[in-house]
């Protein structure tokens, strides 16, 4: 499976987090894939085994952890 800005990952942890495109440092011209927490409401819905989410959905992405 090929990784995406948007898609939902569960991490070793247990907790799950979105990727997000974010420039590299340095580089211009070139990005790169972070996992972003996401917000607790979220991670309830997630971790809910009826759950059939596998993209955050648009309206979500103002949940996700910004970097400060």
């Amino acid at each position: 499976m090929t990784a995406r800005p948007g898609q939902l990952v569960k991490l070793e942890s247990g907790a799950w987090a979105v990727l997000r495109e974010v420039p590299v440092p340095g580089v211009l011209g070139r990005k790169m894939l972070i996992a972003m927490a996401v917000d607790g409401a979220l991670q309830e819905r997630l971790d809910d085994p009826t759950s059939t989410e596998t993209e955050l959905p648009p309206e979500a992405l103002a949940q996700v952890a910004s970097p400060q």
